[in-house]
């Protein structure tokens, strides 16, 4: 066991010149140093105090979704394979495009399998700008599975502009301090569970945030009322101290990024002059094994390719009009599930209701602006992404689509500069 550096980012995008947080704990858990820098110099300052540590990365809510899925099975095996499936129909984005981490080990309650669903080009952006400054993680998670959690409350963290929000094990959510309205509104429906007896607690340090946590004391009782059991929770350190302190006694409890094609193991050390010799012998054998198996490699790679275009070339033979053809089979079993399910006019339903508000003229819902669009022929599904000025608008579009007489699930709402991005399922009433 080595020492333990966590970095806190607080910015989604991350370059040399981003600023982090950075915490050392020792073997025994106990705090040794911390400090913030620019990840350029963040590697010399704590090699200051310990020149061996493993690291873990703590990263912005906003960044990572979080949701759970019901899957009728107990090995981890087919829940992996089935899990990809399940996720597309609640995602705007190509399912290639993103990357799925479960708990590990996994422990299902009632069939649900928890899943944190980031970007590649986002975690890959992380990982190589710390593994370009000597940093390279053991683990990525996000930042809402390292706020306390409570089995019988709600709990919400002030975090300068943002609320954090955690219910238990492993879900939680992240919304700016003006859209607290929206945030109440959502637990007084029982969107987050609790619906019968609602108890939060509000975690803040009593430093820096004493009166926002009166201000939002108030709005929470002056909104919920006597429905809300309401506790104030002080805390003297920084929330990146809380969160590491947190993220290390839940004992990895959470779910960690660095899965799959991202996995590391845990070495004993960041420097690299001390495993130059142990990379250059695994060169050395690897390059004698890349000799040997050469020949044999480019002959299968040649069949392989061949195999593709014959594929690509049939499918080609079949939709003649198909623009992009990335997944031979993949498309074929999506038009196969549009001819036998036969969903064509409800498809155009959907899509005529929903767009009669998406084309409002109506102030409410004005600069709405929609990013992405899909149909799930097998569900029935019109899935959408849209940009809007605030949570407040989304929540204006669910309720004319709903008034329209139709179904209306918001499984997202991310906050992106100056904009929320808004993720809607829509079906027939």
């Amino acid at each position: 066991m080595t020492d333990q550096v966590t970095l806190r980012l607080s910015e989604v995008q991350l370059s040399a010149d981003t600023v982090v947080d950075w915490l050392l704990h020792n073997q025994n858990f106990e705090l040794v140093s911390s400090g913030t820098a620019e990840l350029q110099h963040a590697y010399q300052q704590i090699s200051e105090y310990r020149e061996q540590f493993s690291v873990r990365v703590i990263v912005p809510g906003q960044a990572v979704l979080l949701n759970s899925v019901t899957i009728p099975s107990k090995q981890t095996r087919k829940i992996k394979q089935a899990l990809p499936f399940m996720i597309e129909e609640w995602i705007a984005e190509d399912i290639e495009h993103v990357h799925l981490a479960i708990p590990q080990p996994l422990y299902q309650h009632l069939g649900q399998t928890p899943v944190a669903v980031v970007a590649h080009t986002l975690l890959i952006n992380w990982l190589d700008q710390l593994h370009s400054h000597n940093l390279s993680p053991l683990e990525i998670t996000p930042d809402l599975l390292c706020l306390p959690q409570y089995n019988d409350s709600i709990t919400l963290v002030l975090d300068d502009e943002l609320i954090l929000l955690r219910q238990q094990p492993y879900s939680g959510l992240s919304v700016n301090v003006s859209d607290t309205s929206w945030l109440l509104d959502q637990l007084a429906n029982g969107e987050y569970g609790y619906s019968d007896e609602l108890r939060i607690r509000v975690l803040y340090c009593e430093a820096k945030s004493g009166q926002q946590a009166v201000t939002l004391s108030d709005s929470i009782k002056a909104q919920l009322g006597d429905d809300c059991s309401l506790e104030l929770m002080p805390y003297q350190e920084s929330i990146s101290e809380l969160l590491a302190t947190t993220a290390i006694d839940q004992n990895n409890s959470g779910i960690n990024l660095l899965q799959g094609g991202y996995s590391t193991k845990p070495a004993a050390t960041n420097s690299w002059l001390e495993w130059r010799l142990a990379v250059t012998v695994a060169g050395i054998g690897l390059s004698l094994y890349v000799l040997l198996n050469l020949a044999g490699g480019w002959y299968f790679k040649d069949q392989a390719e061949q195999l593709d275009q014959q594929a690509v070339a049939m499918y080609r033979q079949i939709f003649p009009n198909e623009r992009r053809v990335i997944s031979p089979k993949k498309q074929m079993q999506n038009h196969l599930r549009v001819l036998n399910n036969n969903n064509q006019s409800n498809f155009l339903e959907l899509l005529g209701n929903t767009a009669v508000w998406l084309n409002s003229t109506d102030d409410k819902l004005k600069n709405l602006l929609v990013q992405q669009l899909r149909f799930d022929s097998q569900r029935g599904d019109l899935q959408f992404q849209v940009e809007a000025n605030s949570i407040d608008q989304l929540d204006q579009l669910k309720q004319l689509l709903t008034q329209a007489g139709l179904q209306v699930v918001i499984n997202s709402a991310t906050e992106q500069d100056d904009r929320v991005l808004g993720r809607f399922v829509v079906s027939g009433g």
